[in-house]
């Protein structure tokens, strides 16, 4: 019996939720314990009432698992160059939808020394993070925080050995939250409505790990210290210590595929560069995870109303995406990439919605 309403269970369950019965290995060492929304424990609930034999299992909330909305590519979409008809020379790009990963060098950083005169760039060393699954879904009203819903890969035996000795976090949801229909209320204190959620969840690597715990040393590279710094200091005060301390890095990269209205053109000069933060929001979910919530729905009203006015068309975008600390000195430099992937034509009509109401920021 209990067997047959667990296959039930799984076959009922949302794309790209688990069936409320974790992996042991899993719910050991990747699973974020947190109960999720009341609407999922409430339904849980209704539903263990049939026997004490599936009580066990249909209380165990449902969680999200990550990597199962968008597929990963083999490799990333560059453009191709070809001649046409008229001798003309322009870029083409393979099809494709889901994700890929990036190396850090794609992207350009603040390197020391003196950088405040010499405004001097490089390539960035390989991210610190490694992004392990991008996941996309719709919503009617702001889920806000996440993390608490989703169900993460196992760590390696080697990231098992050490992780309790890390300050910094394991793994960080980078939750990206846009709009494409905002909710307006005189009363309300922010913007809501229906909406887009892109988010990327990164691991930690076993050499940036090893670096972490390693004693303080000139030999250790300053992206090391200012990622520790960053993260000890935003637990004493997450609202102020990560204020202006992340930059995303955008790139359009097949621009010559898109028919950008005139109205939007003006942004196009901001392709490829640097966005500090200004509306970011952190939480960590005990020793191992942190999820830093960003997006659109607070931003300015022009960068808000071109997202919402353009909605239908970024499922034609390719974008290379990176997020770093934001180095200020000498000895917070060379900065390098915290993490990055590409999104590849996120077709909205291809995903579904997210089956939690999530945690409020406010």
């Amino acid at each position: 019996m209990a067997e047959r309403e667990t296959a039930e269970a799984v076959e009922n369950a949302a794309p790209g939720v688990s069936s409320g019965v974790p992996d042991p290995e899993r719910g050991a060492n990747g699973t974020i314990s947190s109960t999720p929304s009341a609407s999922s424990s409430s339904s849980s609930s209704s539903s263990s009432s049939s026997s004490s034999t599936s009580t066990s299992s249909s209380t165990a909330s449902n969680l999200v698992v990550v990597g199962n909305t968008l597929p990963k590519l083999s490799s990333a979409i560059v453009g191709q160059p070809i001649t046409d008809e008229n001798g003309k020379e322009r870029q083409v790009y393979t099809p494709g939808y889901g994700w890929a990963s990036l190396p850090g060098e794609a992207f350009s950083v603040r390197t020391g020394p003196d950088y405040a005169r010499r405004k001097k760039k490089a390539p960035s060393k390989d991210a610190l993070y490694e992004c392990v699954a991008v996941d996309m879904f719709g919503f009617s009203r702001r889920p806000d925080f996440i993390a608490d819903t989703l169900e993460l890969p196992p760590m390696s035996p080697q990231l098992k050995k050490i992780h309790k000795s890390l300050t910094v976090p394991v793994n960080i949801i980078v939750n990206l939250q846009f709009p494409r229909k905002i909710v307006t209320n005189m009363f309300a204190k922010r913007n809501d409505g229906e909406g887009c959620l892109v988010f990327a969840t990164w691991r930690i690597k076993e050499s940036t790990a090893l670096l972490c715990v390693k004693e303080d040393s000139e030999d250790i590279p300053a992206s090391i210290r200012l990622l520790k710094k960053t993260f000890e200091n935003a637990d004493n005060d997450p609202g102020r210590n990560l204020f202006g301390t992340f930059k995303q890095i955008g790139r359009i990269v097949n621009i010559e595929e898109i028919d950008v209205p005139a109205i939007l053109t003006p942004l196009l000069k901001f392709n490829g560069k640097p966005r500090l933060l200004r509306t970011i929001k952190f939480r960590r979910l005990g020793r191992q995870t942190v999820e830093i919530l960003s997006g659109t729905f607070d931003c300015n009203y022009i960068l808000r109303s071109a997202v919402i006015n353009y909605k239908d068309a970024m499922g034609n975008f390719v974008l290379d995406l990176a997020w770093c600390l934001e180095g200020e000195g000498d000895d917070e430099q060379p900065e390098q990439v915290l993490g990055c992937f590409q999104l590849i034509r996120p077709e909205f009509s291809k995903v579904g919605v997210f089956p939690f109401a999530g945690t409020s920021a406010d």
